[in-house]
Parts: C-alpha cells; sequence; structure tokens
C-alpha cells in the first residue's frame, strides 16, 4: 500500500480557537505534524488506539484475514456520496489490513481536543437528544460535534433522553435480549443511571466528569441566533450547549458543498483533512463517538457474539477469550430493515420500499458473495420472519444476535413507540448498537442507504477499516446532513 507522503501532513494543525495561547498552539501543531509524519513513514505511533478494544478498531498487527479494504486515498473522496455501489476487484485490495495515517492524526487531534490541560466551562460544548427514531439521533449529532471542533472545543457524550434508562423497563417487551446483563447494559432494572452515552462507551471528553464543572452541566440557554448557534454566557461561564436543529449547524451541510465551485470539496470539513471529504471526515467522527465501547458494554458485545454462534465458523474459535475462528472471514454485514419501514407512510416520506430477504439476496448477497468467497453473513434485523428465512439459504454460515424484539410492536413507528411506552427504549438503543458494532466488524455491506442506521454501520466499518470495503445499497448513495432534504433514492429525495 501507498502511504501518504509527508507533504500531506504540512497543513494538520489545531485550530486557532482553543483556549490556548500562541505558543501552545504551535506546540500542539508541532505534536500532531510530528505524529503525521512518524505515522507516513513506519505506519507506527498511535499511543492512543492501543487502549482501545480490538474487536472495534482492527491494528497492523491483527491476525492476516482475506483483505477486502481499499485504502482511501486510492479510491475518490465522494465514491460514496456518488455510487449505490463499491465492488473492485479483491486483487486490487490492500495485502494487508488498511492503514489510514491521516485518520490516526485527526484522532489524536480529538483526543488533545477531549483532554484538555483545564476543564473551562466556555470551551465545552453539549448537545441534545432530538428524540426521533435512533439511527436519526446519532446521525444528528454529527453537526454539532463538527461545530465543537470548528471552535477547538471539548465534545461531551450526548445525552439519551428518551432512550435514558428509566429505572427498568415496566411494560411487556424488552429489546436488549440476551445480551442483558449487569452494568451499563443489559434488559433488567437499574441498568445506567446516567443520561448519557456514557452508559455504553468511554466519556468523549475527560472534562464530563470534572469536579470544577459541578452544577454548570446543564448547559447554558440553547442559542436562538442564527449566526451563532450557542447562546453568549451572561455572569459566569457556563457549559455551551447547541441544539442539533438549529439552523446555524448548516455551514456544515454536504449540500454547502454545492456552492463551492473552485475544487468541489466540501466546506464542512476543517481544511487539514478537506481533501479526505466529507464522508471519510463523518466516519471519522462517528467512529470517534460509537467505536470506543466501555467495558460493560464491551462484555455485552462479546456475549452478543457468543449468542450469535460467531466463534462457531470453523476451526480455533475461542468464545472466552474472543478469538475468532478461521473460516468466518471474509463477513458480509447484512441489514434487512422492515418493521416500520414497511408502513405506506414511511415508504413515502423515506422514499424507499420495503423488501423480504429474497430481494437482498438476489440483488445484492448472491452476486457478492460469489465476487468475494463469502461464506458467513452477520444478520441485523428487526423481523422475525426474515430470520426464519435465512433457512432457505444453507450455503451459508448466518450469524444472527438472539433475543431482539422483532416481532409485531416493532411494525409501528418508532417515534411512535418510544413516546407511548410499548418498547423498552433503553433496551431497544443498546439492541441498535450491537447491530451496529457488531456489523462495522464486517468485511462488506449490504442494506440501505435510506436508512440512518445502514449510512453509520457503514461509516464505522470504514473508520474501523481504514479504508472502503465493498458495498451494495439496494436504494439510494451515502450521504449524511441531518435535517436536509439532500439524500436521494430511486423513489425521491429524503432527509439523511
Amino acid at each position: 500500500m501507498k502511504h501518504a507522503t509527508a507533504l500531506l501532513f504540512f497543513t494538520l494543525i489545531v485550530p486557532s480557537h482553543t483556549k490556548h495561547g500562541k505558543s501552545e498552539d504551535n506546540e500542539k501543531s508541532a505534536s500532531i505534524l510530528k505524529d503525521a509524519l512518524l505515522l507516513a513513514s513506519t505506519g507506527t505511533g498511535d499511543r492512543s488506539s492501543r487502549s482501545r478494544s480490538k474487536r472495534h478498531e482492527p491494528s497492523a498487527a491483527a491476525p492476516p484475514t482475506p483483505s477486502l479494504c481499499f485504502p482511501f486515498d486510492l479510491v475518490s473522496h465522494a465514491h460514496v456520496l456518488e455510487h449505490d455501489s463499491f465492488l473492485p476487484d479483491a486483487s486490487d485490495g490492500s495485502p494487508s489490513p488498511c492503514h489510514d495515517p491521516a485518520g490516526i492524526a485527526l484522532r489524536k487531534h480529538l483526543t488533545r481536543l477531549a483532554s484538555p490541560s483545564q476543564c473551562e466551562a466556555s470551551q465545552q460544548l453539549v448537545t441534545d437528544n432530538v428524540g426521533y427514531g435512533f439511527g436519526s439521533v446519532l446521525n444528528s449529532w454529527v453537526k454539532p460535534y463538527m461545530y465543537a471542533v470548528d471552535k477547538g472545543w471539548s465534545f461531551w457524550s450526548p445525552p439519551l433522553g428518551s432512550y435514558a434508562d428509566k429505572g427498568g423497563f415496566k411494560g411487556g417487551v424488552k429489546g436488549a435480549g440476551k445480551t442483558g446483563g449487569t452494568g451499563s447494559g443489559g434488559g433488567g432494572g437499574g441498568r445506567c443511571g446516567v443520561d448519557s452515552m456514557a452508559c455504553w462507551f468511554r466519556p468523549l471528553s475527560e472534562c464530563e466528569t470534572a469536579e470544577e464543572l459541578v452544577g454548570e452541566r446543564k448547559g447554558c440557554r440553547e442559542g436562538k441566533n442564527q449566526r451563532n448557534p450557542v447562546s453568549e454566557p451572561r455572569g459566569r461561564p457556563c457549559v455551551q450547549k447547541v441544539i442539533a436543529e438549529n439552523r446555524s449547524l448548516n455551514e456544515y451541510s454536504l449540500m454547502h458543498k454545492k456552492t463551492n465551485k473552485e475544487d468541489g470539496l466540501p466546506r464542512s470539513v476543517p481544511e487539514a483533512w478537506r481533501h479526505k471529504g466529507h464522508f471519510w471526515y463523518v466516519s471519522q467522527l462517528l467512529g470517534q463517538l460509537l467505536l470506543h465501547p466501555n467495558r460493560d458494554f464491551d462484555q455485552v458485545l462479546l456475549q452478543a457474539k457468543r449468542d450469535a454462534g460467531w466463534f462457531a465458523v470453523g476451526e480455533g474459535g475461542n468464545a472466552e477469550r474472543g478469538v475468532e475462528p478461521t473460516g468466518l472471514r471474509p463477513l458480509l454485514s447484512l441489514h434487512v430493515r422492515r418493521g416500520d419501514s414497511c408502513n405506506p407512510e414511511q415508504e413515502d416520506s423515506k422514499k424507499r420500499r420495503c423488501e423480504d430477504l429474497k430481494a437482498y439476496m438476489t440483488k445484492a448477497v448472491l452476486p457478492m458473495a460469489k465476487k468475494y468467497g463469502i461464506k458467513s453473513i452477520f444478520l441485523a434485523t428487526d423481523d422475525e420472519k426474515t430470520v426464519k428465512e435465512t433457512k432457505q439459504w444453507p450455503e451459508f454460515n448466518w450469524l444472527v444476535v438472539p433475543g431482539f424484539e422483532r416481532g409485531e410492536v416493532k411494525k409501528s413507528k418508532w417515534e411512535a413507540n418510544l413516546r407511548s411506552g410499548a418498547l423498552d427504549n433503553f433496551g431497544e438503543a443498546q439492541a441498535a448498537l450491537v447491530d451496529l458494532l457488531l456489523m462495522s466488524e464486517g468485511d462488506a455491506f449490504v442494506g440501505k442507504f435510506t436508512s440512518n442506521l445502514d449510512r453509520i454501520a457503514y461509516s464505522l466499518l470504514a473508520a474501523s477499516k481504514g479504508g472502503l470495503v465493498p458495498y451494495i445499497s439496494l436504494d439510494s448513495k451515502w450521504c449524511n446532513d441531518w435535517g436536509r432534504n439532500a439524500g436521494t433514492s430511486k423513489f425521491g429525495t429524503f432527509f439523511c
């Protein structure tokens, strides 16, 4: 693989909006440049990644497996925005796991923003929870995160809102399934008493638990100024807050690049990484949000793998130690969403069509499996009928997490279930996260990019692999522009 040259990193600088003086900014810039140059020349030096779960961010030292990873620099930065599939010859991919020096440098920068020398309230940013479907909620946090990075602020783990654990589910349907357990995840009562994504992931900022900010954590009243999404503090400084639906965040819109006639590069991406494109940048931010499970959730994910039969495909697998067996890979991540997406209202508003497993198999899975020698499929679905239909293709090793709610109640609109209490909201959020993180470990992807979860799943795949992997979207190209009608499917435009 051709590593990026040193020249690529001469513009990797810390934004000038930070609270530090110029000399400290220069020191940080020099540090990032030094790390980037070291990575480009040796492929080592990512100290921050050593403590991460190896299952969610494979390193170059991982055991060799059939690689279907294609380095970002070998593919157009706008490919996923312009095409509904990516099916290169396997021989054109990286002979070993991909290496993304720019991604490592950006993650180191984000880690520095999250670990300031002093936790000043005016340099912190919190956002809200829009209270829609969980995939939409996750995507709604991308633009606030972009705003924080632009300002050089620490972005805090977003709130759960309607998905917060209310002391245990009292209704008749649970969503956590067999992945339930102790600590931050599970199907029982008292699972997590924090209204934060830190229920499942490591805190996004070290300042979230800083003693000096106790009493400041609710944040300033959100700004109403269309030119400034946060409030100017009155009196003592407070933790800044921006709501995801603030129109001033349109500055970070995918559509904003349409005004960019000079180079076609998105102004929504900081200049240092603009040449990498919108997809790459969004994927890195989503990866920072969602690829670092805490200790409790890591155990939930490991148990989900055991329950799905992840370690029973082939020989040499060890469920206790999390060792994958030979014969598992290449592994296809397949998401078949039916449930409320089969509702005519949803089909019209989301510009998608509800299809059964046979349609996915015929149009995408079988051709892809033939091309890349795929024998194992991780299936994420909200429909029990789809799980039963897998028996029609016994030539594949089907991996499905058992126990998730996939019955009739899922056919009601997600937002309606969220407000009515028909589902265990916390458990449903956890189930979605389990599916997302397990899909992020695949080697190829099939789904529909009209779905928020599918677009996030592919972004996490790319971020964790360090490059693109083969994909087929049955209905649209990838997009990420929350709150704007920027997506285009075969059936019309949709909010993405």
